[in-house]
């Protein structure tokens, strides 16, 4: 008599293997998509993101000077330091690596600066005013391409698309709006904002969108502060119109010997002793936001990892001066952190 067909017992290990396999093999291709998606969009002409950089206190308290990201880093040079040294050490060039904690002393600059400007380009970090001077990281040198007499001293509002550094009013020189190119060391003169007289300075210039924002100023005849706000397209543009055009102005007058300034997906942040507001390039129009813990003179920002850091500045309380400043405001959260010692 037939037993009938027996159980068949089923291979569990192999089939728990091949699973393991498939799911190996399905990440791995997950994976894959996810660079040739980046790859892809990144040739499709969005911006890389900038790495995170997680800033710290300068070494000693600093105003007047310029901040710069630079190889994954940041390069912090001239301003106003220690009121006893010779020329308050303006000539002073420092150096926060990827990755640590420490700055670091670089080679000085040839002349000290003070409330200036800076741009960098294609790996090199320039400083603008008294003439340009280029500074190679890898060698740890400033070369002077540009001569002092081409350009305003200070007091300027500077600002960079491309090799292109835009430099206008300020004090000394030549008072205007000029266009700097360093790859061609060249100084050549562009059509003023309306209304732009002889002895305006401090303008708060940004670029947002490829366009040059030009917003408030100290009037050089009333000392007032202004509201006009102007942008103008990228005159090396085949399309550029190379005509300002009228902007929603300031809520208040603005300038920047007080500011914090960024910019940050197609937004203008400004912080100061006139309040907070935020510019959204968009939708043409200012909001407010949370403003500082303390009024600051002459800070640096940079932005990293959803952050506007605040570094150095000279704080106008007395009680706080001589402070190494350093802020974090948070975009999302619209909240400021002070990590100042």
């Amino acid at each position: 008599m037939s037993a009938g067909p027996q159980p068949v017992e089923l291979p569990c290990k192999r089939f728990v293997v091949l699973a393991m396999i498939r799911l190996i093999l399905f990440k791995r291709f997950a994976a894959f998509l996810a660079v040739v998606s980046s790859t892809t969009s990144s040739l499709a002409g969005d911006p890389p993101r900038p790495p995170v950089i997680a800033p710290v206190a300068l070494p000693a308290p600093r105003h007047g000077h310029r901040t710069e990201r630079l190889d994954g880093g940041l390069l912090t040079f001239g301003g106003f330091g220690d009121p006893s040294a010779p020329d308050r050490e303006s000539k002073e060039t420092w150096w926060l690596a990827p990755g640590t904690k420490e700055w670091k002393r670089r080679a000085d600059m040839s002349v000290g600066r003070a409330f200036f400007g800076s741009a960098v380009d294609d790996g090199k970090v320039y400083a603008i005013g008294d003439g340009v001077e280029q500074y190679d990281l890898k060698l740890d040198r400033w070369l002077k391409i540009i001569p002092a007499d081409r350009l305003p001293r200070t007091h300027f509002a500077a600002a960079a698309v491309g090799s292109t550094i835009y430099v206008l009013g300020g004090f000394g020189g030549r008072e205007k709006l000029l266009a700097v190119d360093v790859r061609q060391t060249s100084v050549n003169e562009l059509p003023s904002p309306p209304g732009f007289k002889k002895g305006d300075h401090f303008h708060c210039m940004q670029v947002i969108r490829g366009r040059l924002h030009v917003v408030g100023g100290v009037g050089g005849d009333a000392q007032t502060l202004k509201t006009e706000h102007w942008s103008l397209d990228d005159p090396r543009a085949a399309s550029a119109s190379k005509v300002w055009r009228s902007e929603t102005p300031s809520p208040t007058g603005v300038w920047a010997k007080f500011a914090v300034q960024a910019v940050q997906d197609d937004k203008l942040y400004l912080f100061g002793d006139f309040g907070a507001f935020r510019f959204d390039a968009t939708k043409k129009e200012w909001t407010r936001r949370t403003s500082l813990p303390f009024e600051i003179v002459m800070p640096q920002a940079v932005v990293s990892d959803g952050s506007i850091w605040v570094i150095g500045g000279n704080p106008v309380d007395e009680k706080r001066k001589r402070r190494r400043i350093l802020l974090r405001y948070d975009l999302a959260r619209d909240q400021w952190t002070d990590y100042s010692e």
